[in-house]
């Protein structure tokens, strides 16, 4: 099994909401509503934004309707670019362990082994 940090956790959670909305019309997202959705504070899930933006992961976008959403598409991003842009670094130590054939499934399609599912 593989121990994810809380940030880690969350920003795999916002990143999921964020792939969710992408697939309906690519509709920005304010956080308050990803906050109810996830039930995470508003205020951790802005200080977790910021490297995702920095990163380019998530772009926000400005004025009416304006909001968050993916930087690229949901089949582009991976959960260790997500841990990286979180935590610095991507060791999950569990993949280690695994077959090099064997892939473990995680949230909404990402897998431990770099290679993703659409989100659907």
């Amino acid at each position: 099994m593989i121990k994810l940090s809380t940030k880690g956790r969350y920003g795999t959670r916002l990143m999921v909401n964020l792939a969710r909305h992408w697939n309906n019309s690519h509709e920005a997202v304010i956080l308050k509503s990803v906050s109810e959705e996830e039930g995470i504070s508003i205020r951790y899930l802005e200080q977790i934004i910021i490297p995702l933006k920095i990163n380019k992961l998530v772009k926000s976008i400005r004025g009416a309707g304006g909001g968050y959403t993916l930087g690229k598409s949901p089949t582009e991003i991976r959960l260790c670019d997500i841990l990286q842009s979180l935590e610095g670094t991507c060791s999950l130590s569990s993949a280690s362990r695994m077959r090099p054939t064997a892939t473990r499934p995680g949230p909404a399609g990402l897998t431990t082994s770099g290679k993703e599912r659409p989100i659907s």
